[in-house]
């Protein structure tokens, strides 16, 4: 009778232990899902947050960069050309903190899409590093600065000699009309030498930069065949003034050569039409991507949130 008694209460009190159970169990699979959907969660928002700081970082670097090819000096430049090569590091900081993230989800698609974004910022890494070395050498405005500086002196110092010898009193007798066409025709040529400094340092190719070489020599040529000239015609005192004028000549010629070696370089040009043109387009490329992924994410963490 008490057997009979215990197998009742055991068979009565086993769906009641079986359903407590079942309950435990659907509970412990309901905080094991809401754990793993939080963990998805959470690693969803500190993805878009790496990938907000490299978005940012990478504008940073573009504009930075931008700055850098602009400036007028090699203290502006070189500091801008740091603060880009800085945000640039910032890039590849944040890159790395991602990539384990991407990694432990084992998502084709992020993999991919970092994969682009990998391509794309190698590839203008190293455009960046071509733009910013010529930047911060700024031949173009070094030769803008000696042309307005130690070239206008010389041509000016040129022009006040040759001035000084269209006296009548400096010249042999009969001699005048001959030493005031020799002088204004060594200053004219002095004077077209200075105008030719502009357009060549603004040319852009080695082509136009040669045809205004030419038109340089040929007025060098006029030049010296001038003071040449002046040389055989004058006589006494004007011969002081004569040799000043040859050695303001000399001093223009290498200033001349200066620029026109500053120049060839053309490191502004070159930088400033890279850094508008494929570096720019990059720039917008990488962006692109990484806005298409921090799409992605936004999808993931919608879906585990549901």
């Amino acid at each position: 009778m008490s057997e009979n008694r215990d197998r009742m209460k055991v068979s009565t009190a086993l769906p009641w232990f079986l359903c407590v159970l079942l309950v435990f169990a659907l509970l412990f699979l309901l905080v094991e899902q809401r754990g793993g959907q939080v963990a998805v969660y959470e690693a969803t928002v500190r993805e878009n947050e790496i990938l907000s700081t490299m978005r940012l970082n990478l504008l940073r670097a573009a504009e930075a960069e931008k700055s850098a090819v602009l400036a007028v000096t090699d203290e502006q430049s070189q500091r801008f050309a740091d603060q880009a090569r800085i945000a640039a590091l910032q890039v590849d900081k944040a890159r790395r903190e991602l990539d384990p993230l991407i990694a432990r989800d084992n998502s084709q698609r992020e993999t991919s899409r970092m994969g682009e974004f990998y391509r794309c910022w190698t590839e203008s890494k190293k455009l960046d590093r071509l733009i910013l070395d010529l930047a911060v050498q700024n031949t173009n405005f070094h030769a803008t600065n000696l042309a307005l500086t130690k070239g206008a002196r010389a041509l000016s110092d040129l022009e006040r000699n040759l001035t000084g010898l269209i006296d009548p009193n400096n010249a042999p007798e009969g001699g005048n009309v001959r030493v005031v066409r020799l002088a204004y025709q060594a200053i004219v040529a002095g004077l077209k030498i200075h105008d030719l400094y502009t357009p060549h340092i603004e040319a852009e190719t080695g082509e136009q930069m040669d045809k205004i070489e030419k038109e340089i020599k040929a007025n060098q040529e006029v030049l010296t065949n001038s003071l040449n000239g002046l040389g055989r015609s004058i006589q006494g005192g004007g011969m002081d003034a004569v040799k000043k004028a040859r050695a303001d000549y000399s001093e223009l010629a290498r200033i001349t050569q200066e620029i026109v070696d500053l120049s060839r370089k053309n490191t502004n040009i070159k930088s400033l039409k890279l850094s508008l043109g494929k570096k720019r387009l990059l720039t917008a490329q990488c962006d692109e991507i990484l806005s298409g992924f921090q799409e992605l994410i936004r999808r993931k963490g919608s879906k585990a949130t549901r």
